[in-house]
């Protein structure tokens, strides 16, 4: 924080400003990170004449503003006094408030949306020097970051930070750590000194006998002992000895896989939507964006295109070059041409890369037109050796139909199987939430006049209901860019006899 507000009073243009953190419980985050924090933007940035300095800080209650937030800030303007220190001046005697002069002062708020005018209440300052602090930032409502992030405006010095124990992944706290100029820190026990050390460095904060004690509390915490890392499942290991309530003794080094609870309660992660009914976990998706670039080893680049129709949709454009993924372009409108431009984009990306041969692939609910630009588009054929350019119907045939019940199951099936090889670059804010959020179940389907049980992904209309009618756009997108070139190849029985077939395939999977 102090490094981004050197670069701003420096003058630097872009500079990240949005803080936001993952937390695990006991670890001081309200006490330090939002108590202390705002004091200190408070009594460092004093306004000149004609100048303003505002710090807001909020919480979704007022026992979370007043009886935490704001008791440590009381707390710590006392340890300040204690040490000679003069801090706080003019903090009101019961209410949330600091004022030093009408245009210095601190303040703590609650949400409310007040008869829905509760956007107009968070939004309207516009301060030289301006900090906003969210303290469990999940339970804060759309509104008020709506409202925030117009105050971001004219600014000085400005500075937002966001702290929550993360028990969802589909709030809005969320979403924020996918935006440009966000920088997202996880707060993990492991790694806090009490735990770390195993004796009190951090007063009052969580200790190791409390963190071993909730390994074994499985009803509402718990972690599992295992026999190896499993990365997809956030395991993680104990550094030190661990003793169980019934005597057992578990060595340093000890894999533990952890509960729901435990995720979000000892380790700062937000806790998986599904049960083992996702073809990607969110472990995995992490990965994927944490994962260093991957080397070019092939001429194929991928692009997958999903349109949008009506309502909250929005049209994707992914790039796929050798596993490296990107988000290109987001399309608000129903605009074929705007569609071509994407696309057109994503190629110049993939030709500067070195990449001789592009496979298109348009999502055929909306993609007609689409479909006829590209194959019509002289420029595209200028750029690349052969381009082709792949209609798909979500709801058609799977290539493997002995495993999934349509094409857009596989298409999700196959992203999962592919992710822990990908480097994701750049996604749009809802792309884990799409992979790791859609369902799948198993149902019977007569194939090839047998009757087996594949996996089916869940309807769009339900994944809708379930995410406030928005449709999977970024993952839609996504799979279509992901998938191998193969499973695009059209066999019939007329076609050419099995050799000529296997060996085309082995031919279409060396081009990926």
């Amino acid at each position: 924080m102090q490094n981004s507000i050197r670069r701003q009073l420096d003058g630097e243009d872009n500079v990240p400003f949005i803080f936001l953190g993952e937390a695990a419980h006991g670890l001081g985050k309200t006490f330090v990170l939002e108590a202390g924090v705002l004091l200190y933007f408070h009594e460092c940035f004093p306004p000149a004449a004609g100048e303003a300095s505002m710090v807001l800080s909020t919480a979704p209650t007022s026992v979370q503003v007043n009886d935490l937030l704001w008791k440590d800030v009381r707390k710590l303007i006392e340890m300040a006094r204690e040490k000679g220190h003069q801090v706080g001046k003019g903090i009101l005697p019961s209410e949330a408030r600091i004022n030093k002069t009408g245009t210095h002062f601190a303040v703590g708020r609650t949400t409310s949306d007040s008869g829905g005018k509760g956007a107009e209440r968070s939004q309207g300052q516009h301060n030289t020097y301006q900090a906003v602090l969210f303290d469990e930032a999940e339970g804060i409502p759309d509104f008020f970051y709506n409202g925030v992030k117009r105050q971001f405006t004219g600014n000085r010095v400005k500075l937002w930070v966001l702290m929550a124990n993360p028990k969802t992944r589909t709030s809005r706290f969320q979403r924020m750590k996918g935006q440009a100029g966000v920088l997202s820190y996880r707060l993990s026990l492991l790694n806090f000194p009490n735990v770390v050390h195993g004796r009190e460095i951090v007063p009052g904060g969580t200790s190791r006998e409390v963190f071993n004690g909730w390994l074994f509390d499985f009803e509402d915490f718990g972690a599992h002992p295992i026999d190896a890392d499993d990365p997809a499942r956030y395991t993680f290991q104990t550094a030190w000895e661990v003793t169980a309530p019934d005597g057992r003794v578990f060595p340093p080094g000890q894999w533990w896989l952890p509960q729901r609870g435990f995720l979000y309660g000892a380790l700062g992660i937000p806790p998986e939507g599904g049960d083992g009914d996702t073809f990607v976990t969110s472990a995995q998706f992490e990965q994927a964006v944490s994962r260093p670039p991957r080397p070019k080893t092939t001429d194929l680049a991928k692009i997958g295109v999903d349109g949008a129709r009506f309502g909250k949709d929005a049209g994707k454009v992914y790039l796929d070059l050798d596993g490296n993924v990107q988000l290109v372009v987001t399309i608000q409108a129903g605009d074929t041409q705007a569609y071509l431009r994407g696309i057109r984009k994503a190629a110049d990306l993939a030709a500067a890369a070195g990449y001789t041969q592009l496979s298109v692939r348009v999502d055929a609910g909306y993609g007609g037109g689409i479909v006829d630009g590209v194959k019509d588009a002289a420029d595209l054929k200028g750029l690349f050796a052969r381009v082709t350019v792949h209609e798909i119907h979500f709801g058609g045939v799977a290539h493997d139909p002995l495993k999934y019940a349509d094409r857009i199951t596989e298409l999700y099936a196959l992203a999962g199987d592919r992710v822990d090889t990908l480097s994701i670059r750049h996604t749009g804010p809802r792309l884990e939430e799409d992979l790791s959020d859609s369902k799948f179940r198993y149902v019977t389907k007569n194939v090839e006049d047998v009757r087996r049980e594949v996996k089916q992904l869940e309807s769009k209309d339900l994944f809708k209901k379930r995410h406030e009618g928005r449709s999977r756009d970024d993952g839609d997108g996504f799979v279509l860019s992901t998938a191998p070139e193969f499973i695009f190849i059209r066999l019939t029985t007329a076609g050419p006899d099995p050799a000529a077939v296997l060996a085309a395939f082995r031919a279409a999977a060396q081009r990926r």
